[in-house]
């Protein structure tokens, strides 16, 4: 069994390396992601179907502006870019590193299982402790303002759907290799296109996205209520956050309110997928590299 990293003095330059990699795919992807990001979250806020919330947006009408721009589309930008900075440290290296995971655990019973539950397991601790980040953003998006946040309850409303936040990236994480696998192959099966070059992953990143998506959605649709409705379940505990935010959900939207938001969320997610597929390209050519 060969080692999953290189030697210290080796590990920190590749890190580095990833790091500034990632940064570069963060900052050209962020006008899209967060474009539809805004639109899910105002579909699931008001109730409103992919078209109308993109609608409504460009117009000013969310936002009581005056004029239609497409920079409405970009509110909550500066929080996209605390949030994927902040995963910048530990999703890159994570992304670059999972082929040379995937080594280690070769020729062991179910390796490919222990790398990816290892893989998805640490990103998904990591995306609990960055939670405050992601609450602003939504709370942005949905143009509600930290200061409606009761005195004394900030900290604790800025992690407010991090134990569902967590769950979801981690079904997210633990998805993205297996997806990535298994359109790699329907592609090379059923298509000339190379699975691994730009044009492969673009085509893939779409499957790949609904597959990550649509299972772990029921977390982010409650994650989401918790954050843009600080009130809820501040005034008793006797019911868990969830329950009051699933109630809350079904109330005022019935059980359609509860796929509000979701395509626009696979377009989104659709965009970071071609970046970590990229990523996990150039953790591939690597590991042959070290291997020659």
């Amino acid at each position: 069994m060969t080692s999953p990293t290189q030697s210290s003095p080796a590990i920190l330059p590749h890190m580095r390396q990833s790091i500034q990699t990632g940064g570069l795919i963060m900052l050209a992807q962020t006008p899209a992601v967060t474009a539809f990001n805004r639109i899910s979250v105002v579909s699931c806020y008001h109730d409103l179907p992919m078209r109308e919330a993109a609608r409504r947006i460009f117009r000013g009408t969310i936002d009581s502006a005056t004029h239609p721009s497409t920079t409405h589309f970009l509110k909550g930008v500066s929080g996209h870019l605390v949030k994927e900075g902040a995963r910048l440290v530990f999703k890159a290296p994570g992304i670059v590193f999972k082929p040379q995971l995937d080594n280690y655990f070769k020729h062991t019973p179910r390796g490919k299982l222990k790398s990816d539950l290892i893989f998805s397991g640490g990103l998904s601790l990591a995306e609990v402790i960055i939670n405050p980040a992601d609450t602003v953003r939504t709370m942005w998006q949905a143009n509600k303002k930290i200061k409606q946040v009761e005195k004394g309850k900030l900290l604790s409303h800025l992690y407010k759907g991090a134990s569902a936040n967590g769950l979801r990236q981690f079904g997210i994480w633990l998805g993205f290799p297996a997806s990535e696998r298994l359109w790699s192959k329907a592609l090379e099966d059923t298509t000339p296109l190379d699975p691994h070059s730009i044009s492969g992953i673009v085509v893939k990143s779409i499957p790949q996205s609904f597959q990550i998506t649509v299972p772990v959605w029921f977390f982010e649709r409650l994650k989401n209520e918790l954050q843009y409705h600080p009130q809820l379940n501040e005034a008793g505990k006797k019911t868990s956050r969830y329950v009051s935010a699933f109630r809350h959900v079904i109330h005022n939207q019935g059980w359609r309110g509860i796929f509000r938001g979701l395509t626009p969320k696979v377009w989104s997610n659709a965009v970071l997928v071609i970046g970590a597929d990229y990523l996990l390209e150039r953790g591939r050519q690597s590991s042959k590299t070290k291997k020659n």
